[in-house]
């Protein structure tokens, strides 16, 4: 499902798991190509530091999008492809790390439904 076109999708959101990577890293080569791929150690890193920030997007058991956000301060951007060693003491704001949805469901929601969810955990953090 993650690059064939996806008739009416209902994406239901929910915490990305350590067990979700290899479906993120499909979508993502599929989305940004080779220039951009993150390894599965760097997603991993922001994972096991905000997991209250990640989610997946599946639509019929299958991942159809994903985000990956942390707390972050006002120090700049961190680095593409460079783990994180740690998170602000004082964070500033929610940082979106990297959003990105299987060609076959674009258009269709998903990303402003995984932008909504981490709106709403910054506002809440």
């Amino acid at each position: 499902m993650t690059t064939a076109r996806v008739a009416a999708v209902r994406a239901t959101l929910r915490p990305l798991r350590a067990d979700d990577l290899p479906a993120v890293l499909a979508i993502q080569r599929a989305a940004y190509g080779d220039g951009y791929q993150e390894s599965a150690a760097v997603l991993a890193r922001k994972l096991e530091l905000a997991p209250q920030a990640c989610w997946l997007a599946q639509s019929d058991g299958a991942a159809v999008g994903y985000v990956f956000a942390h707390p972050w301060d006002a120090a700049g951007a961190p680095p593409l492809h460079a783990p994180l060693q740690a998170l602000p003491a004082r964070a500033a704001h929610g940082f979106v790390h990297d959003l990105a949805v299987a060609p076959g469901a674009r258009g269709l929601g998903v990303a402003a439904a995984l932008f909504g969810r981490v709106r709403d955990w910054s506002a809440g953090a």
